[in-house]
Formats: structure tokens, C-alpha cells, sequence
């Protein structure tokens, strides 16, 4: 990876990582030992060309080991196995309308994926149904209007919201 933005150890002792590779948003899995774990995606990763500087940011994992990864104005849903997961959104990609540059996601019980950043200097959140549908009864501007209002992490209450 050209940089790692966010980096997890797994349960099994894998370490998943979002960043760049060659202006690439990518996600990849490394073993314990930091080779590429080629049972995941490519041969350990994948690459997606949204256009320079488009890159993952950070991800969140749901129960059934599906990973959600943000960046830029975009939203993937990636199977457990790393490939897209074509039934999240089109063909396993939202594009955001409303927070042009996601920083974080979490994913809330039932499945439906929150994600926070900003538009246009403007903290913003929201929310995607597990399909990756936008949730339009629940998008939350801030306000502000300065260069340093950014959403940068969410923290999902105890009853779900």
C-alpha cells in the first residue's frame, strides 16, 4: 500500500487495511506476518480507480463479516472474501450526495450504515439501509462553515442510533 489509513488486527490474527495503492482506493488483508493473504481478494487486496485522491479512509465490519469501507464520496460494501458485494447499492458501490468526503462508518445492529464526514465545510452524517440505500429521514448537518468542520468518528448509542 502507498499509505494505510486505517489498519485492524482480525479476530483470526489477519490485519485488514484501507489506504492507497498506485492513487487507488484499496483494501487489503495481510497474515500475522504481514505477507498478503492471497486467499482475499487479488491475491490479497483490492483496488478500485474513483479517480485521484478518491481513497479509503476507514471501515467497519457487520456480523456477517462483510466490510464496509469509506472514502472520498464513496461507500463499498467488500464480501468477507474481498471481493465488491454487488448487492450493496450499484454493484457494490454507493456514491455519497451528501458528505463528499467520508471519514468514518460504523454499523448499527440492524445492519444500516452510518457514516460521518464533510460537504463544503460542513460536519455531516448519514445513514444507508444494509442495502445501501440512503436513509432520507436521517441525514444530520451540523452546520459550521469553516475549513475545520470536519466529522471525523460516530459513536453508535446503546439502542441503536
Amino acid at each position: 500500500m502507498d499509505y494505510i489509513a486505517n489498519m485492524e488486527v482480525l479476530p483470526d490474527g489477519k490485519i485488514l487495511a484501507v489506504g492507497a495503492v498506485n492513487d487507488r482506493f484499496a483494501i487489503m488483508r495481510f497474515n500475522a506476518d504481514f505477507t498478503l493473504d492471497d486467499t482475499f481478494g487479488d491475491g490479497g487486496g483490492k483496488q478500485m480507480d474513483f479517480g485521484a485522491g478518491l481513497h479509503a479512509k476507514s471501515f467497519a465490519i457487520d456480523t456477517q463479516g462483510r466490510i464496509v469501507v469509506v472514502g472520498g464520496n464513496r461507500v463499498v460494501r467488500f464480501t468477507a472474501t474481498g471481493s465488491v458485494d454487488a448487492t450493496f447499492g450499484t454493484n457494490g458501490v454507493v456514491v455519497n450526495d451528501y458528505v463528499a468526503h467520508c471519514h468514518s462508518v460504523k454499523i448499527q445492529a440492524d445492519g444500516r450504515v452510518v457514516v460521518v464526514g464533510r460537504d463544503d465545510y460542513r460536519f455531516r452524517l448519514t445513514r444507508y439501509s444494509s442495502a445501501g440505500a440512503v436513509d432520507a429521514n436521517w441525514e444530520y448537518d451540523a452546520g459550521g462553515g469553516s475549513s475545520s468542520d470536519w466529522g471525523r468518528d460516530v459513536i453508535l448509542r446503546e439502542d441503536g442510533d
